[in-house]
């Protein structure tokens, strides 16, 4: 049985909750029960939580594989961070039931939940599958084992252990 890493776990919530999140919004939007306001608001706490751990457990994963902050790790870290700040801004309004008092806040949860958030978190994904390659600008990035320090493929490591897998 292959072991599970805490970091593959937490770092794909995120891409479950903040859709799921637009879709009870739209329903609460459709039907006005506050029920689905509820579920709204936990989802976008689980969302709010799981995103700051994805960034801190990214961060120590990226330390302990990769050599260097290549530009498509900042990339990726810039998006993390604003799609942090849209969800703890959603947050703040949640608790303190601003949109009540400014109208125009209700305009921006709209345009945060149904178009930021989404494509964001799309943005994000597409980056992951692309650091999880291990290649950037053809060159290899992962350090080398302190037991071995002969050049590695990840790809052809992991092409070896699928067949082994069958």
């Amino acid at each position: 049985m292959k072991k599970l890493h805490y970091h593959s776990i937490i770092v794909h919530m995120p891409s479950a909750t903040i859709p799921l999140t637009a879709i009870i919004s739209a329903i609460y939007h459709y039907t006005q029960d506050n029920m689905f306001l509820l579920f709204e608001h936990y989802l976008l706490s689980i969302s709010l939580l799981t995103v700051a751990l994805s960034i801190v457990t990214g961060i120590i994963e990226r330390s302990r594989k990769h050599a260097d902050w290549y530009p498509i790790y900042k990339k990726k870290m810039i998006l993390s961070s604003i799609l942090m700040i849209s969800l703890f801004s959603l947050f703040i309004i949640g608790i303190f039931n601003l949109s009540c008092t400014y109208p125009n806040i209700l305009i921006y949860n709209n345009i945060s939940v149904f178009i930021i958030q989404p494509v964001l978190v799309i943005w994000i994904m597409i980056i992951g599958v692309i650091l999880s390659q291990g290649r950037f600008g053809g060159k290899l990035s992962y350090k080398n084992d302190i037991e071995n320090t002969k050049e590695f493929d990840i790809l052809e490591i992991t092409k070896q252990n699928n067949r082994e897998d069958e």
